[in-house]
C-alpha cells in the first residue's frame, strides 16, 4: 500500500517539517517503487535535517548504486559508516 504509506509520511512531514525519519521512510517507499531520483531527494532532505542520521546516507547510497552511480554511492556508504562509528 505504497500510496497510503506515502500519504502518511507526507502528513508527518507537514506536521513536523524537521522530522528527518518521515523523509527517510518516505524515501524507502519511493525506493521500493524504483523511483530512485525521488527517493534520493527524500534521503537528501533527511540528511539535511539531521546531518548525523546515518541510515539516510546509507539508503541514499543504495539508491545511487541502483542507478549505477557506484562512486557516488560509495561516498554515501563511507559517510554512513563514519557516522555510525562516531555514535
Amino acid at each position: 500500500k505504497y500510496d497510503e504509506a506515502i500519504a502518511k509520511f507526507q502528513k508527518a512531514s507537514e506536521l513536523d517539517p524537521k522530522f528527518a525519519p518521515a523523509y527517510y521512510n518516505w524515501g524507502n517507499v519511493l525506493y521500493d517503487q524504483k523511483k530512485y531520483d525521488e527517493a534520493i531527494a527524500k534521503f537528501q532532505k533527511a540528511s539535511e535535517l539531521d546531518p548525523k542520521y546515518a541510515p539516510a546516507y546509507y539508503n541514499w547510497g543504495v539508491a545511487l548504486k541502483a542507478q549505477g552511480k557506484d562512486r557516488e554511492a560509495n561516498a554515501k556508504f563511507q559517510k554512513a559508516s563514519e557516522l555510525s562509528r562516531s555514535q
